[in-house]
């Protein structure tokens, strides 16, 4: 009778025994089937409740370097990004103060591997020392589910608020002088200016 030599899964031969071999080795491939499986899975002291769908995920199936963190290129392969200081901080820590010096959105990808460049949500509070949003015409949309949305421009020269009709609401240029378009109400209202540049008094 031919006895495989037993070493993890892969090394059985599932054509041994053959149907015309005695039983003088029987007890040998028993006791080889037990150590090829124990070798196979060293680590596992429990019952393994993942389907079979679920341990062919292909993220468990990447080779996960340092710093790195995998994601889906697709359902059925994965692949892995840089983490970064900001993400190895975040994942250290479901509570990790975070400092955001550049948050590049061109640069990160979203879970099926396709460029995040429209939005981020967060209801989490964000602090920075400076946020720059930066294009030809940088803008900071508040949306409001109640009341429409409202928007901080800068375009022209010119930085305000805009309207969700898309006009200026108000605006200043860079040398101050500010317009409004609409009434100004105020509860104290203070005006000084200089009484040798008034004519006609």
């Amino acid at each position: 009778m031919a006895v495989e030599t037993f070493t993890y899964i892969n090394s059985l031969d599932p054509n041994l025994p053959a149907s015309s071999d005695g039983l003088v080795e029987g007890d040998n491939h028993i006791r080889g089937l037990k150590l090829a499986t124990k070798q196979s899975f060293p680590n596992v002291t429990g019952a393994v409740t993942s389907t079979h769908t679920q341990l062919s995920n292909p993220i468990l199936a990447t080779t996960i370097a340092a710093d790195k963190v995998p994601f889906y290129n697709s359902t059925t392969t994965a692949s892995t990004l840089d983490a970064g200081a900001t993400g190895k901080a975040l994942l250290a820590s479901a509570n990790a103060t975070v400092a955001i010096n550049t948050l590049d959105l061109d640069n990160r990808y979203s879970r099926v591997g396709v460029p995040i460049t429209q939005s981020i949500t967060t209801n989490a509070v964000v602090q920075a020392a400076q946020f720059t949003v930066s294009s030809t015409a940088p803008t900071i949309l508040f949306a409001d589910s109640n009341w429409g949305n409202r928007t901080i421009l800068h375009n022209d020269g010119l930085i305000g608020f805009v309207k969700s009709d898309g006009n200026w609401a108000m605006h200043s240029n860079n040398d101050g002088t500010l317009k409004v378009y609409g009434e100004v109400q105020a509860t104290d209202l203070i005006l000084t200016s200089d009484p040798l540049l008034k004519t006609d008094i």
